[in-house]
């Protein structure tokens, strides 16, 4: 099916758009609800009688294909053969990754006595999850299979067998220095790794997966805190729900930093930060790019219990006087660039997407790391501990801004959505003791006087907007220099649950009624935010601004300019953003509306811009 759908998008552009779900739990469909009506939607169901007996009859006989290949193999005689049939199709919820599991356990019953395979078929799981711990409990180490399952599941990306090889030298070892004399070959290691496993962890070029997300929902713990002592409520099933989320990523952290100090003591990067020089240097380290990337995502979902000596190491990774802190960054900056790209008024944006020679120019065009400090590095990357610490000794300049934009640490925290960070730097402004440097400015604007809210609007972090709006001396609609609120930004971005706390938190601390917050201000180019989302095409927010008593349709008798947000949805395609708006406004789908002095109908409108 996904398929099909794929092939309109081959050879022409169009602004049909499909959603393809393939889980019927509650949950998923609880976030749909709100479209149901709406939008079209197909169902294709699965779990009517019909069907179930469909699915049956087919698993059926994929179960008859694979009794039959294991007798064709030898294994079996007629007997036993025709009794694993009737074993297998009486086992009620079969599915076809059991079928596939059970028969793949049966193929590697060494029989030795010609009731081996026989007590194997009467000893045949009856669900998904014993058969995930039957094979799981036929491991040689525990210890050494939990720590790869625990790297698996918690992975960013799926890791290389090289990359796994590393990872188990590096947490094993004995000195920094002797890891590297550890690290299994790759093809013994893809050995070791079935021999621990079984069936529970596949690699497929080369990059070692789970054999299903199943797979994954029976290892990890959901639910549950942490430091709670579990009870196993699954008797018989020593290996569900045996990790823990915090823990599988304290273990990731732990290889990734160790790295990241390796190569920063042991082999530092001589040549100048430079995109071919990162790339050669991530070529030569295998796990250098994987830990640049992503040890920073591992430590905030880790929790915070870690040794001195790891958050020492980590304090480490953060310290831009430190040559290794510049390497990691660099390589890792590309976020930067990426965040700074999007601001394409500025020709500093053009020179950055026209020529990435210097990555470090993703960091506000300061080369080779000038001016940046620590602060702002583990505020971005949301090291709390590192923030925290920094924040404690008063010694810091919070509201120091850095490169092009002069954006101030606090306001790197909010662009990027950390909250817990965002929530330290407003305790400061009700720490009175503190120099006065170690007070933030909530309202504090860059150089295009954006502020942290506004930043945090704009990339749609709805819990940090909301920790930046509960603060009283948060001002919620200070525009930027081009006329631009956080309101105007969330709503052209598509940010529904940001569109909606902006006027209910405004509302809830009279903001509102103070004027603070206008849904309809104008930008310079004389637009409002329900043009910007108009244009976007984002329903749900046309939807929610609409809902106001006091929006601003922007027509006036038959005239449409091309600020208004129905020119806006026409000219752009967005056909259900055009209803709503007529719907709100009244108006007839047929009306000849006034443009530049000429007559048009929407439909001649929209023929004109080819939608």
């Amino acid at each position: 099916m996904m398929k099909a759908l794929s092939s309109f998008y081959d050879n022409r552009a169009t602004g049909l758009r499909f959603l393809l779900t393939s889980r019927p739990y509650t949950y998923i469909h609880r976030e749909f609800r709100s479209l149901e009506g709406k939008v079209p939607t197909i169902r294709l169901r699965g779990e009517d009688e019909v069907e179930v007996g469909k699915i049956s009859e087919e698993i059926n006989l994929v179960i008859r294909s694979k009794v039959d290949n294991l007798s064709e193999d030898g294994k079996l005689d007629k007997r036993e053969r025709d009794s694993l049939y009737r074993r297998l199709t009486r086992t009620p919820n079969r599915t076809y990754l059991w079928v596939h599991l059970i028969c793949n356990m049966l193929d590697t019953v060494e029989p030795v006595m010609r009731s081996s395979l026989q007590d194997a078929i009467n000893d045949v799981p009856q669900t998904v999850d014993e058969a995930y711990n039957k094979i799981l409990c036929r491991t040689s180490d525990s210890r050494i299979t939990k720590l790869l399952l625990h790297m698996v599941v918690s992975a960013v990306r799926p890791l290389s067998i090289h990359e796994m090889a590393t990872s188990f030298a590096i947490l094993e070892r004995q000195s920094p220095e002797d890891f590297e004399q550890n690290i299994q070959h790759p093809d013994v290691f893809r050995n070791a790794i079935r021999g621990l496993s079984g069936l529970f962890v596949v690699v497929i070029h080369e990059k070692i997966y789970l054999i299903h997300q199943t797979a994954k929902e029976f290892l990890v713990r959901q639910g549950i805190n942490d430091s709670t002592a579990v009870v196993n409520h699954n008797p018989g099933l020593e290996w569900k729900s045996c990790l823990r989320s915090e823990e599988s990523n304290r273990i990731m952290v732990d290889v990734c930093v160790l790295y990241l100090n390796f190569l920063g003591d042991c082999r530092p990067l001589r040549a100048q930060l430079r995109t071919e020089t990162l790339r050669q240097y991530s070529n030569e380290n295998v796990l250098f790019d994987y830990a640049a990337r992503y040890w920073t995502l591992h430590y905030k979902s880790s929790g915070s219990d870690r040794s001195t000596e790891m958050a020492l190491l980590v304090q480490r990774l953060c310290d831009t006087n430190w040559a290794g802190c510049l390497v990691w960054c660099g390589h890792a900056l590309e976020l930067f660039a990426a965040y700074r790209m999007s601001d394409t008024r500025h020709p500093s944006a053009l020179k950055t997407r026209k020529s990435r020679r210097n990555v470090t120019t993703g960091l506000e065009d300061m080369p080779n790391f000038k001016g940046i400090d620590t602060l702002t590095l583990a505020s971005y990357f949301g090291v709390y501990d590192v923030v925290r610490g920094l924040i404690a000794r008063g010694d810091t300049r919070l509201n120091e801004g850095h490169g092009y934009f002069h954006r101030t640490a606090f306001s790197w925290a909010a662009a990027a959505g950390n909250t817990s960070i965002v929530q330290l730097f407003l305790k400061t402004r009700t720490h009175c003791h503190l120099p006065y440097f170690g007070v933030v400015e909530v309202n504090l604007g860059d150089k295009d006087g954006q502020t942290p809210l506004l930043h945090a609007a704009k990339n749609g972090h709805d819990m940090t907007v909301e920790a930046l709006l509960a603060f009283s001396e948060t001002f919620p609609d200070l525009p930027d220099v081009f006329g631009r609120t956080p309101l105007s930004y969330a709503a052209e971005n598509g940010h529904v649950d940001v569109v909606k706390i902006l006027p209910k938190t405004g509302l809830v601390d009279s903001f509102m009624d103070t004027g603070r917050i206008d849904q309809n201000s104008r930008c310079l180019e004389y637009k409002t935010p329900l043009t910007y989302a108009s244009e976007k095409d984002h329903l749900l927010i046309v939807k929610r601004l609409l809902t106001s008593e006091d929006v601003d349709l922007g027509i006036f008798g038959k005239e449409l300019d091309r600020e208004n947000a129905l020119y806006s949805a026409v000219v752009n395609g967005a056909f259900a953003a055009v209803l709503q708006i007529l719907d709100a406004g009244g108006f007839e789908i047929n009306k000849t509306w006034t443009i530049d002095g000429e007559d048009f109908t929407l439909l001649r409108l929209a023929a004109a811009w080819g939608n």
